[in-house]
């Protein structure tokens, strides 16, 4: 269904989604395949599910990601996940995922960038999943009103 996209046009489509300009997206991609507007808006739509689940970075604000970064860059990826959680409002799981495929990403394309505490504070992020999992456990007993 893309093929006869230019890749820069869905670069550009892909872009607006990420910065919130669903409308302006669906517009974009009627005009350069001459849809319904019906088309347009389900491409969209679907064409965003399938971002957030294969590349949920990709659909990232860039002052978002930039902010980030730099925390991965200095060390603190403990606080990455924290911000990148907060900022979408989603799992722990999840967050830490993110941060740690942005890690990876950004230590291939920019090794010299990260300090030398770039490799601390994994510790920390697994007592933080530690305390999630008692947390949500405890919680469970308690709704069953089982004794631990």
């Amino acid at each position: 269904m893309t093929n006869d996209i230019p890749p820069e046009s869905m670069d550009e489509i892909i872009k607006l989604i990420g910065a919130g300009q669903k409308l302006e997206a669906v517009k974009r991609y009627k005009n350069l395949r001459r849809t319904s507007l019906l088309e347009a808006k389900n491409f969209i739509e679907e064409l965003t599910d399938r971002l957030e689940q294969e590349s949920p970075g990709i659909l990232a604000a860039p002052s978002e990601l930039e902010e980030i970064s730099e925390l991965i860059y200095a060390g603190q990826k403990l606080e990455a996940v924290k911000r990148y959680r907060d900022q979408r409002s989603t799992s722990l799981v999840d967050a830490k995922q993110f941060v740690e495929q942005l890690t990876d990403e950004l230590k291939q394309k920019y090794p010299d960038r990260f300090s030398a505490r770039s490799t601390t504070g994994c510790a920390g992020l697994i007592a933080l999943i530690a305390i999630a999992l008692v947390a949500a456990t405890a919680g469970l007993m308690l709704s069953f009103e089982l004794k631990p």
